[in-house]
């Protein structure tokens, strides 16, 4: 009598179990085909939809990795969810429409880029001060977040392609103005790159000059600016005397 007692106990528990399995199989399948729905949305520029969708599925405003399975669930072959794309397409109304579900900003495509970094690279400056109010703005372009400082920020990579406007926008908004990416500060990395408008707003927004001065970098940016022109001006008069 016990052990069939016993044996009931097992079989009821493993059907709960297999019952729980089911169903939380079941909320991944939907999480998937919700999100791919959202992506879908944003290649196809079908705003409608999406705004259907993101009503539906608005994620909290506090984390809830479960909530925002329904919109990250579902990435393509870059690893990018909907908000990456629509960032991608600099598409304003598919971000502001995400934005406003909660839509997780924190994800990472194939290269290690947010949402956020995508903007910043591409000098998207609308969809950079969209992002920024939802993002970390100091969270490095890795998946290993073990070395930090060998990774940049979305500062850096504003920095790099000489984009002062999201330069602005990243430090306004509280992006570390001198974090350093390969012992390089973002005012360093647009020195070396000879974007002199970068640098310029950068110094106006206070960044560090130690380095730059001991590297004689105000110097050797105005020789830059000058370029080739001023080079062959100064040949011509050595050839006079």
């Amino acid at each position: 009598m016990e052990l069939n007692k016993r044996k009931r106990e097992e079989e009821e528990e493993g059907g709960a179990e297999k019952a729980q399995k089911t169903k939380e199989e079941e909320v991944e399948a939907e999480q998937e085909k919700v999100s791919r729905e959202m992506y879908e949305a944003v290649k196809t520029k079908n705003r409608d939809a999406l705004k259907a969708l993101c009503l539906k599925w608005k994620g909290p405003e506090e984390f809830d990795d479960a909530a925002y399975a329904y919109f990250d669930t579902y990435k393509d072959k870059r690893q990018r969810d909907a908000i990456m794309l629509a960032t991608k397409k600099n598409d304003l109304e598919s971000i502001s429409i995400l934005l406003d579900a909660n839509a997780p900003t924190y994800n990472k495509d194939i290269d290690g880029s947010t949402a956020l970094m995508i903007a910043a690279e591409e000098d998207f400056v609308e969809a950079l001060k969209l992002l920024v109010k939802h993002s970390c703005v100091d969270t490095r372009q890795a998946w290993d977040d073990d070395h930090p400082e060998e990774c940049p920020t979305a500062l850096h990579i504003a920095a790099l392609q000489g984009n002062p406007e999201c330069c602005r926008i990243l430090v306004e908004a509280g992006a570390d103005i001198d974090s350093v990416h390969l012992a390089e500060t973002p005012l360093i990395i647009a020195a070396k790159e000879g974007e002199h408008e970068t640098v310029k707003v950068l110094l106006e927004l206070g960044a560090n000059t130690e380095e730059f001065e001991e590297e004689g970098w105000p110097e050797r940016l105005l020789k830059k600016k000058g370029g080739d022109d001023a080079g062959e001006e100064e040949e011509e008069e050595e050839e006079d005397d």
